[in-house]
């Protein structure tokens, strides 16, 4: 109890003082090191440890904010939660209007049972807030069942969005509709109370939406395109970014996109291209670009959907982004096949004036890349050869020996079409003959000519004689 205290002075020394940061040296219940953060504003409030006891109507023992609300009548209300806390099942939090009454329960100490239990072991961080509003669907009871001590509730597994806490409590209202047709002018309160020790933490941001239509009954947004087709793209290849545009509609009220998650079929195909920092706040007249890419992991069509989360309620509490492609791969043929026998021939000190060809096609639906290699000497170009899908090109091979004779070497070619041609090879046979063995054309021209002139000399002699 001692170290607590120590602590927890410590912990507002540093919010007097205005310092951006503290660290708890508690551990948690299961002994792991607890870290807490602290806004650099000096936002946060240290949340007592272990000084609230269930089921109680008040907030004794509890940490409250006051938020001020300008007048309007409340209409269906949503408030949004930043709180940074070891153990999210020590907690119970509470909203409370100007009036005093009622009090609604937000949610109660999750992941206990019968009002029994050290409740869930997750945590919550402000930078990943929570959403209440009475139109969702998820139980904030069940709040981090399917995370572990070291994970954070929506940051971790995207359940962002919850109802109203209805089971707890019965000396709190059921739900935020309680607080409908009330005058909502004057100071909210916000309360968080921790039921039981070693976990320790801050209530941070709050922001509450009660105005007519409020609660995010109000709001409204687009989202343009709510799909896209990136067409082919080369396996394992990123694609160009394409952006979705969600534009706040509302006459008032920010639209605040406090999740997304990547699913269907092939979820992990797809991602952001900069992982944005939810929430996503968007105010009225404005709009955020959501940056998507693609980068197939096989062959073939490939699906999937980006759900987002929002603080609207009803049919626009979520939207989706339908998401597709097709995962390309570019199809090797060569004309002659692999294998083939490639012969060439030159004299010695100089190159085959008639050189090999190998013509390349692609008839996949993504660019083909052929690299080859080979020995002296011998020699191809282009290395690396590009193909365009549906198009083809050509391989040279030459030959320049520098003695006479059979030379043979392999070429070998490495290329990005799927197996077994990303690996071929071509066997280059080349003859080398010597250039001094064999007369010139014009030497063997002028030793005709000579025996032409020896022969009519003869001629003439014998005529003479005769």
């Amino acid at each position: 109890m001692q170290l607590k205290q120590l602590t927890a002075a410590a912990l507002l020394a540093f919010l007097a003082t205005g310092i951006a940061t503290a660290q708890d040296l508690n551990t948690t219940k299961d002994g792991t090191p607890s870290l807490v953060s602290v806004a650099p504003d000096g936002a946060c409030v240290a949340i007592p440890d272990n000084t609230y006891t269930l089921p109680i109507a008040g907030t004794t023992g509890m940490v409250c904010k006051m938020i001020a609300v300008p007048p309007g009548t409340v209409n269906n209300p949503s408030i949004q939660l930043g709180v940074t806390h070891t153990w999210i099942g020590d907690l119970t939090v509470k909203v409370i209007p100007p009036s005093g009454s009622p009090s609604v329960t937000l949610y109660s100490r999750p992941g206990r049972t019968g009002g029994a239990g050290a409740g869930d072991s997750s945590n919550a961080i402000n930078t990943s807030p929570l959403t209440f509003a009475d139109s969702f669907t998820d139980d904030p009871e069940t709040m981090g069942n399917t995370l572990s001590t070291s994970q954070n509730v929506c940051a971790d597994d995207a359940r962002c969005n919850y109802r109203t806490n209805r089971d707890e409590e019965a000396t709190s209202a059921t739900n935020l509709a309680a607080l409908n047709a009330q005058a909502a002018a004057g100071n909210w309160q916000v309360c968080v109370g921790d039921g039981a020790g070693l976990d320790t933490g801050q209530l941070c941001a709050v922001t509450i939406n009660v105005g007519t239509g409020g609660g995010g009954g109000g709001l409204t947004y687009t989202v343009t395109p709510s799909s896209h087709n990136f067409g082919n793209q080369a396996v394992g290849a990123v694609s160009a970014t394409v952006n979705s545009v969600v534009a706040n509609t509302s006459a008032s009220g920010n639209v605040n996109i406090t999740g997304c998650t990547f699913g269907g079929t092939n979820g992990t195909d797809f991602s952001f291209a900069t992982a944005p920092t939810f929430p996503i706040a968007i105010v009225p007249a404005a709009n955020a670009s959501l940056g998507l890419r693609f980068t197939p992991a096989a062959a073939g069509p490939r699906t999937a959907t980006l759900t987002c989360n929002t603080n609207a309620t009803g049919a626009g509490a979520t939207f989706a982004v339908t998401l597709s492609g097709t995962g390309a791969s570019p199809l090797f043929a060569s004309n002659p096949m692999p294998n083939a026998i490639i012969s060439l021939q030159a004299g010695v000190g100089l190159s085959s004036n008639i050189n090999g060809t190998i013509n390349v096609s692609n008839a996949g639906n993504a660019p083909l890349t052929v690299t080859c290699t080979t020995t002296a000497p011998f020699s191809v170009i282009p290395s690396p050869l590009t193909v365009a899908a549906g198009s083809n090109g050509n391989l040279v091979v030459s030959f320049a020996p520098i003695q006479a004779g059979p030379i043979n070497a392999t070429l070998s070619c490495i290329t990005n079409a799927a197996a077994p041609n990303n690996n071929v090879t071509y066997n280059l046979r080349g003859t080398g003959f010597d250039t001094t063995a064999v007369p010139s054309t014009d030497a063997i021209g002028r030793i005709m000519l000579l025996g032409l002139i020896a022969a009519l000399g003869l001629f003439a002699v014998t005529r003479r004689n005769g």
